[in-house]
């Protein structure tokens, strides 16, 4: 069983998720969750099945034949003895140590993340984002479980991530009937029931895809609300007239449709995040 520690300033935490890839788990974030949802993943002993588990100094996770500690800091020595074993890159990052430390900047430097991705913040536009959807996630929840509206969902690009952060919420199966996963196009059509001239004229990536995905999940679940997501994420599969980050969402709520399109930057898992971010942010603006 291999050991190994994880450094995070005093009174800061981590979630599971980020943990994982910060401390070289796993490299994918659908990865991770489908490992952590599974119960592949323990926490002091105890198996856990929630990617956004909140982790502490003192902590201790365990992953097949690894276990990490989460620990205060990590002392000087330590750092720099790491440091040495490395290669050509690492003696680079080991100077770069050295300096900061002279200027009384090593608290700062060392954070979340392996000796050779170490920087002054490397999570903090990650952490903000979970953040907002986190926020989100709440506030849509608090709407839904006061009131007598029903939601459903049908993704596509996202691959069941807004159903899993909507049924991370106790209670949430007050009002939330259910969801859809549809990749593919003959998923589209034999479960949502979208017309094979839509998907061959508008291609699967559209508003008018998108809209239709809603009506089908609707008619699935009868829910008051039903909202659904079609998009690419990349890397690849972009066009100059559909690039990747292109991204709609179309929300059935009283009746009403709601159409929104996106064009999101950053990488794959950043343009999912953004679209789950922005889907919540339409259900919180529209449910009163």
């Amino acid at each position: 069983m291999e050991s190994k520690n994880f450094w995070i300033d005093s009174g800061t935490t981590i979630q599971l998720f980020q943990l994982m890839k910060a401390a070289g788990l796993m490299e994918d974030y659908k990865d991770i969750r489908f490992t952590i949802a599974a119960g592949k993943v323990s926490v002091n002993g105890k198996k856990v099945d929630k990617q956004r588990e909140e982790l502490s100094v003192g902590d201790e996770i365990s992953f097949e034949d690894t276990i990490v500690t989460i620990v205060k800091q990590a002392p000087k020595k330590e750092f720099l003895k790491r440091i040495e074993i490395k290669e050509k890159k690492a003696e680079k990052i080991a100077v770069q140590a050295e300096k900061v430390a002279e200027k009384n900047e090593y608290d700062e430097k060392v954070r979340h993340g392996k000796i050779s991705g170490w920087s002054s913040q490397p999570l903090k536009a990650e952490v903000d984002l979970e953040k907002q959807i986190e926020n989100l996630s709440r506030k849509v929840h608090g709407k839904l479980s006061a009131g007598t509206l029903t939601l459903s969902v049908a993704e596509s690009c996202t691959g069941g991530m807004l159903a899993e952060i909507i049924t991370s919420h106790p209670g949430c199966s007050s009002y939330f009937l259910g969801g859809v996963v549809t990749y593919s196009n003959k998923a589209k059509q034999d479960i949502l029931k979208v017309h094979k001239k839509t998907l061959d004229k508008f291609g699967a990536v559209s508003k008018e895809v998108c809209e239709e995905m809603t009506n089908g999940c609707s008619k699935i679940f009868d829910s008051t609300i039903s909202l659904s997501i079609t998009g690419l994420a990349g890397p690849s599969g972009g066009t100059k007239e559909k690039p990747v980050g292109t991204v709609h969402i179309c929300c059935l709520l009283n009746n009403k449709m709601i159409r929104r399109s996106f064009t999101f930057s950053g990488n794959r898992e950043k343009i999912l995040k953004k679209t789950i971010n922005s889907a919540l942010k339409i259900l919180e603006e529209n449910i009163f």
